[in-house]
């Protein structure tokens, strides 16, 4: 990848604000999510049939708002909802705690 190229991506996500709101609505079928903050994102509207589709369809809303192209896709920031989010509409199931929990935390993908 040349400098100019990693200069373009380090500008693009500069667009992207820290946090956004998003309403999600479960109906018997499907899921639908309205984006609603910050501001210039308010009325940015998707759906999906299920709550994982739902997470990617609010980030290419997100990127189409902020006119990523489709080039550069893959290196932008990722919103991803708090766990407790998918645990409380049923989609992810709360574990039940051990004495001890073992895991891996890697820095793919940060953000710089």
């Amino acid at each position: 990848m040349s400098k100019k190229e990693i200069d373009k991506i380090l500008q693009l996500r500069k667009k992207f604000p820290k946090e956004i709101g998003v309403l999600v609505c479960k109906t018997e079928n499907y899921y639908t999510a309205e984006v609603i903050g910050p501001k210039s994102f308010k009325g940015a509207f998707t759906q999906a049939n299920s709550f994982s589709e739902l997470i990617a369809m609010v980030n290419d809303c997100v990127q189409t708002v902020l006119e990523i192209s489709e080039k550069y896709s893959s290196e932008m920031p990722q919103y991803m909802p708090p766990l407790s989010l998918a645990q409380e509409m049923n989609e992810f199931p709360k574990p039940t705690f051990k004495e001890s929990v073992q895991f891996s935390i890697n820095l793919r993908g940060a953000c710089v």
